[in-house]
């Protein structure tokens, strides 16, 4: 599906190769002959934002190994106030929508949301309109249950798997096979990344204190 904009350019910058390569063969179908870069660090991308004409769009992921959260977004506008930017997300809690929006976002697009949402998104950001994506397309908390909540923030707040396991009363194989899941899940990729994916949801450290007491005595 070809889009009726002329040749744009992008920016991409995202640490996984494979999303940077799915949004490539998403653009060039949608953008024929656009100019695509595609980088894997922050720093790598305001290096080449300084080298180059300015690009029509960023892509940027916020969940990046050297700039988590807001911060990348932060970076990008303070050095490039006109640059047009988009947040692609692998967690899309409505909380950071509205923040990343409120910092000078054009758009926000989930990572697991179609093509065409995604070319959506892309063609609003370069028409200077804002996109947000539907509640549906942007609920995603409730993938998380009671039991992956606990262990998520007890990872965030620093314990290891045989400690978080002591304290909820299961082993910490159980515990490793969650987190593999949660990691997969939203798409990160170390344990610091909980802690911005704890804050992002907006839970509270100190949940796990009361409920793990109780968990103590059931089943994983």
């Amino acid at each position: 599906m070809s889009s009726g904009f002329a040749v744009a350019s992008f920016l991409l910058i995202d640490d996984h190769e494979v999303v940077r390569v799915g949004l490539r063969l998403v653009l060039e179908e949608a953008f024929p002959g656009a100019e695509i870069w595609d980088v894997g660090l922050l720093a790598t991308g305001l290096e080449r934002l300084q080298d180059m004409a300015k690009p029509d769009l960023v892509l940027l992921d916020p969940g990046l190994p050297d700039a988590g959260g807001v911060s990348g977004l932060q970076a990008i506008k303070s050095t490039h106030p006109d640059q047009p930017v988009v947040v692609v997300s692998g967690v899309a809690d409505p909380t950071f929508i509205d923040r990343c929006l409120s910092l000078g976002a054009l758009g926000f697009a989930p990572k697991w949301i179609g093509s065409e949402q995604i070319i959506a998104c892309v063609e609003t950001a370069l028409a200077g309109r804002v996109y947000r994506p539907e509640p549906g397309e942007a609920s995603f908390r409730e993938t998380l249950t009671p039991r992956e909540e606990e262990i998520v923030i007890f990872c965030a707040a620093g314990l290891q798997n045989k400690e978080i396991g002591l304290r909820l009363g299961i082993s910490d194989n159980t515990v490793r096979a969650h987190l593999a899941k949660i990691f997969k899940r939203f798409d990160i990729t170390s344990r610091a990344d909980t802690k911005m994916l704890v804050e992002r949801l907006g839970l509270r450290m100190d949940q796990p204190s009361a409920a793990g007491q109780a968990s103590r005595q059931a089943s994983p």
